[in-house]
């Protein structure tokens, strides 16, 4: 069972909060896109289908991404639309319209499908047929896409805050404070529930652990330390969803690090300095990742040595990586979509998806990615001979 042995004191954090979109801090320092050069031999890569029912994303900074359970693939827009596509096929199985404007999602859990508004409204449906089963408030805009066992739902608020919420009802079961930053990226992790715990990576760059049935702190630990003499240089956001794999927990800050740590004794068993706040995927051998100026990274997952290093990408604003098979796969803002190996990270395969760029977290349903443009088109696509 996970455990977490030394918990650090909570330290003190600035009252008052401001955000600014991820792309905007240092925008004169980021490289220039890199121009893509043709590949050598590429593999094909073979569009499975195409849905562009959705209303997609009118501006920058909601956190939306496909979610699939039980071969359905649910999407939602910006405008409040929520689709159920066919995962083999792409048919729609379902639509319906919050009449909302969604922030966050799509959010599993308790056989939920889960989306967070822009006033603070968590809604519930049912997977089979879109009809809402509950709606209920939390304490303000909601930042990433809720979460949820078969008892709780966790939602994470744009203003720090951390509330369950009962899968049954959506009756509020307890809610957690955190004090943010002066500034913060704009976004939040999700955060991540397992062994009776939820676990969060925090705009100060701490981890926090809590007590999934009561609310009540576990214990902490410090990422990254903010820095610097302006409010800019001292952002060390964990904006990438962490990721446990086995009983280690890996995850990264803006500005800050990149490490492993042990869920048994608490301790910090690597790490080193990084910055990314894209996302994260890990295999027995490595932790994948965009670095924040574009250039993908593979680093041993045991120690934190470097693997590869893949430039191709810098200035593009690569997605998170979703993992398929013996590849990396990662959108980026011009909607193009790239194909890495994980032995070497050569791109072996390219395709252009919505030209008005691709966002989010892909989703994976057996050897198909979805990924998920601006303009709310969703495409399933494999590599050649999967």
């Amino acid at each position: 069972m996970l455990r977490l042995l030394s918990v650090l004191l909570f330290t003190a954090s600035l009252s008052g909060c401001g955000w600014i979109g991820a792309y905007f801090v240092g925008t004169d320092n980021l490289p220039e896109p890199a121009e893509l050069t043709p590949l050598t031999a590429p593999l094909a890569v073979n569009p499975q289908w195409r849905d562009t029912g959705s209303s997609g994303l009118r501006d920058r900074f909601a956190e939306l991404r496909p979610a699939t359970q039980d071969g359905r693939v649910f999407i939602a827009g910006q405008r409040g639309d929520i689709r159920a596509l066919d995962a083999d096929n792409g048919q729609l199985l379902w639509q319906v319209n919050t009449e909302r404007s969604i922030t966050a999602g799509v959010g599993l859990g308790a056989d939920l499908v889960l989306i967070g508004t822009l006033n603070g409204e968590v809604i519930a449906l049912e997977p089979d047929s879109g009809s809402e089963r509950w709606r209920s408030r939390v304490t303000s805009e909601v930042l990433a896409p809720p979460v949820g066992t078969d008892e709780v739902i966790i939602v994470r608020s744009a203003d720090g805050v951390f509330t369950a919420l009962q899968a049954r009802d959506g009756t509020r079961l307890w809610g957690h404070n955190t004090t943010l930053p002066v500034l913060t990226l704009r976004g939040a992790s999700t955060p991540l529930l397992a062994e009776g715990l939820m676990i969060a990576g925090l705009d100060d760059g701490r981890l926090l652990l809590l007590d999934l049935a009561t609310g009540s702190p576990i214990g902490e630990r410090r990422l990254a330390v903010p820095s610097g003499r302006t409010e800019v240089e001292r952002l060390v956001d964990i904006d990438a969803d962490p990721q446990l794999f086995g009983e280690v927990l890996y995850a990264v800050a803006y500005q800050g690090a990149l490490g492993a740590l042990d869920m048994n004794s608490g301790e910090l068993l690597w790490s080193r300095d990084f910055s990314a706040h894209a996302g994260l995927v890990v295999d027995e051998r490595a932790v994948y990742l965009p670095h924040t100026d574009g250039e993908v990274w593979a680093v041993n997952r045991h120690n934190g040595e470097v693997l590869w290093r893949q430039p191709a990408l810098r200035g593009r604003q690569p997605t998170a990586p979703a993992s398929v098979g013996d590849h990396l796969v990662i959108g980026d803002f011009a909607g193009y979509v790239h194909w890495l190996t994980k032995r070497d990270g050569e791109i072996v395969a390219r395709s252009r998806t919505d030209s008005a760029g691709l966002i989010g977290t892909p989703a994976v349903v057996g050897n198909r990615v979805l990924m998920l443009g601006r303009s709310g088109q969703l495409d399933a696509l494999a590599l050649g001979g999967d």
